[in-house]
């Protein structure tokens, strides 16, 4: 056995001794740190991701050009003039004699006279194609059902440009030979049963293929103009069917283009940080949010499905002088509950970490403890 031998400092030794100063503020960091709580990092990330969201967008935006609507107004004026040969006839009418109607006996030959003008409000130009028929239809005067109809073609496809202009337009000259038309009506009308009446219906066909240079294609108008004829009457005279005159209008919207490279890489750079501000701050409130642990999941499992008879207590009851029944399982103390048909009494004994439920009886007291530590592990 080892002795340790006691000895007593003197007071001379204490004189001797050396006094020593720490210097305690070598331990204090007396540098400033800047601190942002949880609300003010969620906050900054936030507004962090509203601006960069809009700067991105607003250099998208300058990247390219505005969507527009380009509009091209146009209008076509059609007018005809005609005139006629006659036979010779002892009345003395003439062809000089200019009248409204001439006597259907008499009329050799029409001449008509289409005069056609399309106009545009900005300069263009125009490539256009027509061609002339005229179709032969007879029908009933009294059921005005038609019995006959057919087309003899007049003038084939006829081509037409204009260059640079607003206005494009051109006349044509259909010749109709009249007395063919009206002896062949007539042999057609002996065939027929009752009141025969007819006409002809000169169709002049045009297409307008128009180019301008604030549309990014061609235009395409097709249009026919018709001109009538009668047939077995007494009078015959040309009239324009269709519209003298069509006010419309072409629309193109214009698809927005790119005009500035420079705005456009800034704004995907914008929004790629952007993207990378929200992902973080996604990670961050996911990763701070506390998780529930296993015990507290079985915990607030049992409370909320045996709501109906878990009483919550807000201190822990006086057990002293009873008789102290521990059960292996929540499942015991639910059939012993059944039995006594008493309420259990829950307590938290540790926050999150231990709870305790009671049935308090006459003599006994039949508890389960639930522990954080027999859950995780």
């Amino acid at each position: 056995m080892i002795k340790v031998k006691k000895t007593k400092v003197k007071d001379e030794e204490f004189a001797r001794m050396k006094k020593v100063h720490n210097d305690l503020n070598k331990y204090v960091d007396k540098d400033f740190h800047f601190y942002l709580s949880y609300a003010s990092r969620v906050t900054l990330i936030f507004i962090a991701v509203v601006v960069l969201g809009f700067l991105s967008y607003y250099f998208f935006n300058k990247s390219f050009s505005r969507e527009k609507k380009e509009t091209l107004n146009y209008e076509i004026k059609t007018s005809l003039d005609y005139d006629v040969v006659l036979f010779e006839n002892p009345l003395g009418i003439t062809n000089n004699n200019r009248v409204d109607s001439y006597l259907s006996e008499l009329v050799n030959d029409i001449s008509n006279n289409i005069h056609y003008e399309y106009v545009t409000d900005k300069e263009v130009n125009v490539n256009a194609v027509y061609s002339v028929d005229v179709m032969m239809q007879l029908e009933n005067k009294e059921t005005k059902e038609v019995f006959y109809t057919n087309t003899y073609p007049l003038i084939e496809e006829v081509k037409a440009t204009s260059k640079n202009s607003k206005t494009f337009k051109f006349d044509q000259n259909v010749q109709l030979d009249y007395d063919f038309y009206n002896d062949k009506a007539k042999e057609m009308e002996q065939l027929a049963t009752g009141d025969v009446t007819g006409k002809l219906i000169i169709k002049m066909y045009v297409t307008l293929n128009t180019k301008y240079e604030g549309f990014a294609k061609n235009v395409e108008k097709k249009d026919v103009v018709e001109v009538k004829v009668p047939l077995l009457s007494s009078q015959v005279s040309s009239t324009m069917v269709s519209k003298q005159k069509i006010n419309d209008k072409y629309v193109e919207n214009a698809k927005p283009e790119l005009v500035n490279e420079s705005m456009l890489y800034s704004g995907i750079a914008l929004l790629i940080i952007d993207t990378m501000f929200l992902l973080s701050g996604i990670s961050f409130i996911f990763k701070s949010t506390p998780k529930k642990s296993k015990y507290c999941r079985l915990r607030d499992g049992l409370l909320a499905e045996h709501d109906s008879i878990i009483v919550n207590a807000r201190k822990m009851p006086d057990i002293k002088g009873k008789n102290m029944i521990s059960c292996y399982s929540f499942g015991e103390l639910l059939d012993a509950q059944k039995i006594l048909d008493k309420p259990i009494i829950y307590y938290e004994t540790v926050k999150d970490q231990k709870c305790t439920f009671f049935i308090i009886g006459d003599d006994d007291i039949y508890e389960y403890t639930l522990k954080e530590c027999d859950v995780e592990f």
